[in-house]
């Protein structure tokens, strides 16, 4: 799973700030600078 956010995080153009995955969920940080384009995908 790791592999496959990080992967999607540099796809749409963020910087991962911070990833913790957890057996029932996933804490992600990223630093996104154009939201605009983040909505349309």
């Amino acid at each position: 799973m790791k592999e496959l956010l990080v992967e999607r995080v540099k796809e749409i153009g963020c910087k991962l700030i911070s990833l913790e995955i957890m057996p029932d969920h996933v804490h992600i940080f990223v630093e996104a600078h154009n939201l605009q384009q983040l909505q349309t995908e």
